[in-house]
């Protein structure tokens, strides 16, 4: 299992979630650094069952020709996933903390459940930029573009990633670009609240086996406790490897979930340092292919709710789960974490819908170094979140609000039920 979630990433099959925004157009205005690089195709590997890859089947083809890929995915396999496909060039760097607009073209003869596209280095796949994954109709081209904010400083490998199990697929990825001056409009983050029962609640959880890397062994040097629905966590010294830790969270009585049917998932986060990846899953122990999750995204020193919404559908259905897992990537050594009010929710709504504000350039929210600031008259209700749509701070001000220590990017202000957005340099 912890091989396949360093090959695999991130799973969904239909989603309206945080994270790296995919469904909005964007602009490139200066230069596509993928231009400048010469890229060759690497072994693709094939899934045969949950564990095990191949790159020896000659009933699967790749070729890189002039910008263009071209994959041909043979059987059917006996699992979900399907296959990935790498490109490779020359280590690049300069792009730690950088927020870059990431677009392709893909385009195929029949229907792709899931197409993800990861930007890392070469068997350190901890560390990166990425889109969320996409669904893809038989015959329709589209164009996947996104903003994705790197967590490794290098790359030298893009990840063309297939799951569903799309067999006798003819696909052609193009136009791809990797941008850091661009342009568009981002829509708001989708902001959700439970209205009806905690499918958690009630339910006795126990701590499982808890595994640290290198090696995924126990050590004394990192501690964890499940205690009144709160887990606790300390990490210790850094490992020789990006993965840090995974917490599984187990019950003897298994929870049903329905297919086909959204889900409101969620969990409050307090921790004393960054965290570059934090991953929440929900599925069967024994069946990690199958399941419902929150994606992986950064988590700043502080306190923070995460939160998304995950439709049960397509191949890996899950109809019950006994199993929450947390996942550590990108070695965040000295942490104190604690987790709580942990939620898988069968009725919720959404509390942003829409940008009511104007945009970046409006007087009344003002970005600097490493600061917000904003100004308005009388009390307000003053919520920031990032790109990615995680509330960062929520306040009630009278007249202006300043929040400092962020880092640069693109945030979003939401004064009483107007939305603004704003550049952190």
């Amino acid at each position: 299992m912890k091989n396949l979630l360093l090959k695999t990433g991130l799973f969904l099959t239909a989603l309206l979630l945080i994270g790296n925004i995919s469904a909005q157009s964007y602009q490139c205005n200066g230069d596509n650094i993928f231009n400048s690089i010469t890229f060759q195709a690497g072994d693709p590997y094939y899934t045969t069952d949950e564990d095990n890859w191949s790159n020896t089947s000659t009933d699967y083809t790749v070729a890189w020709n002039n910008g263009e890929m071209t994959i041909h995915l043979g059987n059917a396999t006996a699992e979900a996933w399907q296959a990935q496909f790498p490109l490779r060039c020359d280590m690049q760097s300069g792009y730690m903390g950088k927020t870059c607009l990431l677009s392709f073209d893909v385009e195929s003869n029949v229907d792709l459940p899931r197409v993800y596209l990861k930007i890392d280095v070469q068997n350190a796949g901890d560390n990166f930029m990425d889109l969320p994954p996409v669904s893809l109709k038989a015959g329709e081209k589209i164009t996947v573009s996104g903003l994705s904010t790197s967590t490794t400083d290098t790359f030298n490998e893009i990840l063309f990633d297939f799951g569903g199990n799309p067999a006798n697929a003819d696909i052609t990825i193009s136009n791809m670009v990797i941008c850091e001056d661009y342009s568009g409009e981002t829509p708001p983050p989708p902001t959700y609240v439970c209205n009806g029962n905690n499918i958690l609640s009630g339910v006795d959880f126990q701590l499982g086996d808890v595994y640290f890397a290198p090696n995924w062994a126990t050590s004394s040097n990192y501690t964890a406790t499940w205690q009144n629905d709160l887990l606790t966590l300390h990490f210790g010294d850094a490992t020789s490897a990006d993965w840090q830790s995974q917490v599984p969270l187990l019950t003897a009585t298994s929870q049903t979930l329905e297919s086909e049917k959204t889900y409101f998932l969620s969990y409050d986060i307090e921790t004393n340092a960054d965290l570059p990846r934090v991953y929440m899953k929900v599925y069967t122990d024994g069946a990690d292919n199958n399941f419902i999750e929150i994606p992986s995204l950064a988590v700043k020193a502080g306190k923070q709710t995460v939160s998304g919404i995950f439709t049960n559908t397509g191949n890996t259905i899950v109809t019950q789960f006994n199993k929450i897992l947390f996942d550590f990537g990108g070695n965040p050594a000295n942490a104190d974490i604690t987790i709580s009010n942990i939620t898988v929710c069968d009725d919720y709504s959404t509390v942003v819908t829409g940008i009511t504000g104007v945009g970046l350039n409006n007087g009344i929210v003002v970005g600097g170094k490493s600061s917000l600031s904003a100004t308005f008259e009388g009390e307000a209700n003053v919520s920031v979140y990032s790109i990615q749509g995680i509330l960062i701070k929520k306040a009630i001000a009278q007249s202006s609000f300043k929040i400092d220590n962020l880092p640069a990017g693109i945030y979003l202000v939401k004064i009483n039920n107007n939305i603004y957005k704003t550049i952190v340099q």
